[in-house]
């Protein structure tokens, strides 16, 4: 930044804000004047003891020494005392205010300012304290001469008509002061005003009877107080004789009403003037034109508050966050569904207020839209409320606006559908197994029942008789078999079971039910290999489903094994479970298959060569079964061979090893 050559005046600006620093050593600099910035109060006092400063320009919350603090010490200090000083500072409450110019401030600006108006009033304050200081100057160069000229005329008459001159020239000098004055009242920015020490208003400026509508006449005294609006009138008047009689800066926010019904807003300033002996004089001041601002002021709060309202009814959730990422705004809706209230998440972060939200996706996307400044809209699951929403995120550049919208009732009906789907699916799906089920025995019943009956009406012999009656045998047997399988499968999907738990000792059981399945065996010339410790725990059981799993297990193993296959039933115990296994040679399920083979009627295609058959309900019921006991079952196939493990736990199946 380029200092001016020949700087009309020296500046200090006083400021813990860079920003605001900057800008107005910038603005100051580039209308001629010479600027010295500081951060803290201790530096400000440190510059005005080393250099002349014509103007302070004083902030007041500071760290250090508050604005009030510097200006006291400035004012109590010989060689600063003169120093005007103007605050500009956030703080707006009148009480503020008066305490700035009881400290002996000479203005007050509230932050945040406008350039211009600090410009106009920078100007006002140095052509004040430069007039001033010239009258001041002047009565006492006057007051001097007096003396010198009174003891020239105790020696000589014609000292005295020197004196006489010499007054004469100090007048003629004293009204061109005045002119000057005069002149720039007449070319100030802002409306001039002067009374005596009464407050009775003697004097303003053009401007100022432009913005009240008043002549310099209809002004002077008290008349001027007849043309402030009604509705300020006595809070004005009260406050301008109080600041007369107390001798204090008068300054106040006010209306004028014109004759023609026009309103104005301004800020009023006034300060007192003194002689030589500190006695007051009159006030000085001047009123700045604010309608502008203050219309500004009102449209911007209207719309807030129409804004507010509209957001406040929505039963949708809505909130802003700064840069920071925290809570400038919230409507009540997203405090009661994150079960707060406004007050304490409002300016908390987000992610430290509602530390959950911070591993959701909804955390990533709205970093995201932050980055890229892009709208984003995404639906996204909080599992802290068990709750779907639809999430909109807007970025500018101040931070963020997010609505978001529960949808969980929705996301949930879905669902719901999804599910409805998959269960008519799988109803269909039974329905034809089922129907095909039923009907392969009754066409098989209906084919021997008419054989039986050519037989009987021809001269077949009685093993063809016997044939097709076991053949009926056989279906009938196949058809109640399938009934009590849908039957058995219904009530474990309905988990309609008592279960009666006993101790069962295993290798009892398993020699019992091994020796049903023998004669199959050895009609297939398959090999029976039992290892079973007789140091077993005892089974807590049921034990009616235990012999069916038992059953099921090697009764598969015996249908499906070739000729010569080895089937292999051992049990073995550890320290959490007690595993019961059958293992079979000779055939092997794909690994796809592992799963599909526990649904209903479900066959591994060309699996089954030599034509079994059966009710295809046998490994469902089994799964479930096991299921119901609280127990897991596995299975592995690979290298020609097939093993299905039940394993039950310990703590089910009690005893020690």
């Amino acid at each position: 930044m380029v200092e001016p050559t020949n700087p009309k005046a020296t500046i200090l600006v006083v400021d813990d804000t860079p920003e605001n620093l900057h800008l107005l050593s910038q603005e100051l600099t580039a209308h001629g004047y010479e600027v010295r910035g500081v951060v803290n109060g201790e530096m400000a006092l440190m510059v005005t003891q080393a250099v002349k400063i014509d103007l302070i320009l004083l902030d007041i919350k500071m760290p250090g020494i508050s604005g009030y603090e510097v200006c006291h010490i400035l004012k109590n200090t010989p060689q600063t005392q003169d120093i005007p000083v103007i605050f500009l500072s956030a703080l707006d409450e009148a009480i503020d205010k008066v305490k700035a110019f009881a400290v002996g401030g000479s203005d007050y600006i509230t932050k945040p300012f406008q350039v211009p108006e600090v410009l106009v009033r920078v100007d006002t304050q140095l052509a004040l304290q430069a007039a001033r200081a010239e009258i001041l100057q002047l009565n006492a160069d006057l007051e001097q001469r007096v003396r010198d000229r009174t003891l020239e005329l105790e020696k000589t008459n014609q000292d005295l008509l020197n004196e006489i001159a010499e007054r004469q020239r100090v007048e003629i000098e004293l009204r061109r002061s005045e002119q000057r004055y005069a002149s720039l009242a007449a070319v100030a920015p802002v409306g001039i005003l002067q009374t005596d020490a009464n407050g009775h208003y003697v004097y303003v400026n053009d401007l100022w009877c432009q913005i009240t509508g008043l002549s310099l006449e209809n002004a002077k005294g008290l008349a001027w107080t007849q043309a402030l609006h009604p509705d300020d009138r006595e809070r004005v008047i009260a406050a301008w004789y109080d600041a007369a009689q107390r001798n204090q800066l008068f300054s106040l926010e006010y209306r004028f009403q014109r004759a023609d019904g026009v309103v104005t807003w301004v800020l009023g300033r006034a300060a007192a003037e003194k002689d030589g002996k500190g006695r007051v004089t009159g006030f000085v001041g001047t009123i700045t034109d604010i309608t502008e601002r203050k219309q500004a002021e009102e449209a911007l709060r209207h719309s807030q508050e129409t804004i507010s309202n509209i957001l406040a009814s929505i039963n949708d959730g809505f909130f802003s966050l700064d840069n920071q990422w925290c809570f400038s705004y919230l409507n009540e809706t997203v405090a009661q569904i994150f079960k707060s209230d406004r007050a304490t998440l409002l300016h908390q972060n987000i992610w430290q207020a509602l530390p959950e939200l911070a591993n959701l996706n909804f955390c990533h996307l709205c970093q995201q839209a932050v980055a890229e400044q892009k709208d984003l809209t995404f639906e996204d699951f909080f599992p802290f409320l068990d709750a779907w929403f639809d999430i909109h995120v807007y970025p500018f550049t101040g931070g963020i606006s997010v609505y978001f919208r529960d949808i969980t009732e929705r996301k949930q009906t879905e669902a719901h559908l999804v599910e409805l789907e998959k269960l008519n699916e799988f109803k269909d799906e039974f329905l034809s197994n089922v129907s095909h089920e039923l009907r392969s025995p009754i066409t098989n019943i209906r084919m021997a029942t008419k054989m039986l009956e050519i037989a009987l009406n021809s001269d077949r012999d009685k093993s063809t008789l016997q044939h097709y009656l076991k053949i009926l045998q056989s279906e009938a047997k196949r058809e109640a078999d399938l009934v009590e399988d849908l039957l058995e499968l219904s009530r474990l999907d309905a988990e309609r079971y008592d279960l009666e738990l006993t101790p069962i000792y295993l290798p009892s059981l398993l020699s019992e039910i091994l020796a049903a399945f023998s004669d199959r065996i050895a009609e297939k010339s398959q090999h029976l290999i039992v290892d079973v410790p007789s140091e077993l725990p005892e089974l807590v059981t049921s034990q009616l489903f235990l012999e069916r799993i038992i059953a099921e297990l090697v009764n598969n193993a015996c249908k499906y094994s070739p000729m010569d296959a080895t089937i292999k039933v051992q049990a073995a115990a550890s320290e959490q479970e007690l595993h019961l296994t059958v293992c079979n040679t000779g055939v092997e399920i794909p690994p796809a298959e592992y799963d599909r083979i526990f649904e209903k009627f479900y066959r591994i295609p060309h699996s089954d060569p030599f034509k079994h058959g059966g009710t295809g309900l046998g490994l469902a019921i089994l799964k479930r079964i096991v299921n119901t006991l609280g127990a897991s079952l596995s299975l592995i196939s690979a290298n020609n061979q097939t093993e299905f493990t039940v394993h039950f736990p310990r703590d089910v199946a009690g005893g020690t090893a």
